[in-house]
């Protein structure tokens, strides 16, 4: 999927929260699978740029998203990159 495709993809969304007990049927088997969950009313998107750049600098392989506006390029990278730059 293109970043192109996956701004169509989320415009046509409707807008709302699935649960997430919804998804878990959708995601792939990866028992191996690593990920850091960041919550709260302010902040998140600080917190997660700086520990993405921490664990980078730690050698490892990192993918960001956050909520917002704009192009999802914009919102998702990958090892500090715009995800269509990665």
């Amino acid at each position: 999927m293109t970043i192109q495709q996956a701004n169509e993809y989320f415009a046509a969304c409707p807008e709302g929260f699935v649960p997430a007990e919804r998804l878990r049927p959708l995601l792939p088997e990866a028992p191996d699978l690593q990920y850091v969950g960041i919550s709260g009313t302010a902040g998140k998107t600080a917190v997660a740029v700086l520990l993405s750049g921490m664990l980078r600098a730690a050698g490892f392989k990192t993918g960001c998203y956050h909520a917002g506006w704009g192009p999802l390029s914009r919102r998702v990278r990958i090892d500090g990159a715009p995800a269509d730059e990665a």
